[in-house]
């Protein structure tokens, strides 16, 4: 909920600069590093990851090479749910049956604060950041992340939601 209205308030500023505002997690159990570098570059922007003092069951790194689109900060990687190399065009699908659902699934969890969070995504995220912005909901909302995302993923033959 912080985090939302955290963005929402930056979103609202009439400066260029609020589209770099990020923050990747407030969790205390977990720690997510963005940045826009090579995998070469990881040691030297984030020294703590070298410390012998700091240890992980699991990391990830996702580097972007970008086929489609020309590397920016608003499109680097990582999100709060995925990390992948695949293309994805979730988007259409997403934002279409996040649209309609939205209220009634998260109505319950959220009550009146469910306007605080809305919208669940923004214009000119990636397909993979709206796709990791819709999951993070479902999953805040009570959905177990495997029930999420076999919600996320068309049925055979559909290429929007119902």
């Amino acid at each position: 909920m912080i985090r939302k209205l955290f963005e929402k308030a930056v979103a609202a500023l009439d400066i260029p600069e609020n589209k770099f505002a990020y923050l990747p997690s407030l969790s205390s159990n977990t720690l997510i590093y963005k940045g826009m570098l090579s995998a070469d570059q990881i040691e030297a922007m984030y020294p703590d990851l070298a410390d012998p003092d700091v240890e992980s069951a699991l990391a990830l790194v996702h580097q972007r090479f970008s086929t489609n689109t020309f590397p920016s900060w608003p499109l680097a990687h990582p999100y709060r749910y995925i990390s992948h190399t695949a293309r994805s065009t979730p988007s259409a699908g997403t934002s279409t049956g996040c649209g309609r659902a939205r209220p009634s699934a998260a109505r319950a969890v959220l009550g009146d604060d469910l306007k605080k969070v809305l919208p669940v995504t923004r214009e000119g995220l990636s397909d993979s950041a709206t796709f990791d912005n819709v999951l993070e909901f479902l999953v805040m909302n009570g959905r177990s992340l495997p029930h999420a995302i076999l919600m996320m993923i068309p049925s055979r033959g559909r290429t929007t939601s119902p």
